[in-house]
């Protein structure tokens, strides 16, 4: 029974993830068709618009697997990064 009750769990996530993906897809698409009527420059912008709505609609559910903040993540790569920047500028004599 355990079995079972994966498996229709599993297929819940799945058709999760289908609606985000159709979402996506659709959105996508009109923002691509949109652009492309305006000229080649928004066509391209369109395409960042989509990579940044797909940022914005899969970071929570991203956050919830990886039990993270949306913060957290880009302040410690922040925080390594400036740090290893000091220590390189210490280290030339």
């Amino acid at each position: 029974m355990v079995g079972l009750v994966g498996v229709i769990h599993s297929l819940g996530l799945n058709m999760f993830q289908v609606r985000f993906d159709f979402i996506r897809a659709i959105t996508g698409t009109l923002l691509f068709i949109a652009g492309s009527f305006v000229s080649l420059e928004a066509a391209a912008a369109s395409r960042i618009a989509d990579a940044l709505f797909a940022q914005f609609l899969y970071r929570p559910h991203l956050q919830r697997m990886t039990v993270t903040r949306a913060t957290s993540s880009i302040l410690s790569i922040s925080q390594r990064r400036l740090r290893h920047r000091r220590d390189r500028a210490r280290a030339i004599p």
